[in-house]
């Protein structure tokens, strides 16, 4: 009996984890889903990395497996639609693979303000020695597909971006602000 207690408790634990690490629930804008096979296509192509894959018109509803978004915008692309606007209202943090020094960082908080967003908080822009953390101006929503544009414009690239955590560290934040000034 007391195997059968604990097996039954490690399922819940696994199934309460599993639950905790979902990404948030995102819709994301895409070109094209003119047609039943395209529907197919775009689910199919989601399935290893999303759930609760709903497509309405040219609007897709998911959830990220795990807390990286970066993959599913990645599916999407494979397999044919890539993503018009992907609009967030809370934080988000874009892992970059490299921001060494002073320069980098402030290379960085160019590229973002380059893209010229009217969303964009740019006091909400917080910068750590491997991501960013920003947000949209209160009563707003950020869409994350210029953005990245313009961070790749400005020579950055995501390699993973998490909706609803805050997670750049407070000093390299403030260094980014004095930066700024």
């Amino acid at each position: 009996m007391y195997s059968l207690r604990t097996a039954i408790i490690s399922v819940a634990i696994l199934a309460c984890c599993a639950t905790a690490y979902a990404g948030p629930k995102v819709t994301v804008a895409v070109g094209h889903m003119c047609c039943g096979s395209c529907k197919a296509a775009a689910t199919q192509g989601l399935a290893s990395v999303a759930d609760g894959v709903g497509i309405e018109n040219d609007n897709i509803t998911l959830t990220p497996k795990g807390d990286d978004l970066l993959p599913s915008l990645d599916a999407l692309r494979k397999s044919g639609f890539p993503a018009k606007s992907l609009e967030v209202s809370g934080p988000v943090t874009l892992g970059i693979a490299h921001l060494c020094c002073g320069k980098c960082r402030t290379g960085l908080t160019k590229a973002l303000v380059d893209a010229k967003l009217a969303s964009l908080d740019p006091d909400s822009i917080k910068i750590a020695s491997d991501s960013v953390t920003l947000q949209a101006k209160a009563g707003m929503k950020l869409d994350l597909i210029p953005l990245i544009a313009g961070m790749e414009k400005g020579g950055f690239s995501p390699s993973k971006i998490v909706v609803g955590t805050a997670t750049a560290n407070h000093s390299a934040a403030h260094a980014t602000r004095v930066a700024r000034r």
